[in-house]
Formats: C-alpha cells, structure tokens, sequence
C-alpha cells in the first residue's frame, strides 16, 4: 500500500492517502498532490554579522 501526500489548498493541512485514492481527493478541487523532491531542508543556519 503506497501512500502520497495531499495538501488542502483552502487551510494548507497535509495529509497522507493512498495512492489509489489521491486523484479522487484531486478530482474535486480542494487538495493538490505535495511534491517533496522541490522542498529544501535547511540543516544548518549562519548568522551574517
């Protein structure tokens, strides 16, 4: 059972469904799919002086 996360597009909230049920969720509008290959995680922080 493959999972994909869904993110509401009105408050922002993700959730995870199955990846058989995603385009359903998609299908009304509400919700579009997360693509976490574009997000980037900062691991450390500099401070500039």
């Amino acid at each position: 059972m493959e999972k994909v996360k869904i993110k509401d597009i009105k408050t922002g909230a993700t959730k995870e469904v199955k990846k058989s049920l995603a385009g359903d969720y998609i299908g009304t509008g509400k919700f579009e799919l997360v693509d976490e290959k574009d997000k980037k995680k900062v691991t450390s922080f500099t401070k500039k002086d």
